[in-house]
């Protein structure tokens, strides 16, 4: 499966967050993964149409924009947020858009993580 770049950092984070850093990005399901990968493709596409990705990309890195987006999705009450190279609009921004997408659980079903 061809991924994005920072689509990893998307998944670490939400292991993170869901406190299952014990656990490897390649636990996941196939079903799960493709899910996520869909969430984390719209996301990158609509941040990328609005002009926001480069701009991120270059004050922080792709691979805390995975991070970033994890953490606004699950409503952690971080990410964009406490990114103070962007200007606070585009942050409000990125937390809008991130927060179009729905909040999830991570489980272990059969030996592999799932969400649901």
């Amino acid at each position: 499966m061809n991924v994005p770049q920072g689509f990893d950092d998307y998944l670490e984070a939400i292991l993170w967050v869901s406190g299952l850093d014990d656990r490897s990005v390649y636990d996941f399901s196939e079903k799960a993964n493709r899910k996520l990968l869909d969430y984390y493709d719209r996301f990158v596409k609509s941040i990328n149409y609005l002009g926001l990705k480069d701009y991120y990309v270059q004050a922080y890195g792709e691979d805390k924009l995975g991070y970033d987006f994890a953490l606004e999705q699950l409503r952690t009450g971080c990410g964009f947020m406490d990114r103070d190279l962007l200007e606070e609009s585009d942050r409000d921004l990125l937390c809008q858009i991130s927060n179009c997408f729905p909040e999830f659980s991570v489980y272990l079903e059969n030996g592999e993580l799932e969400v649901e």
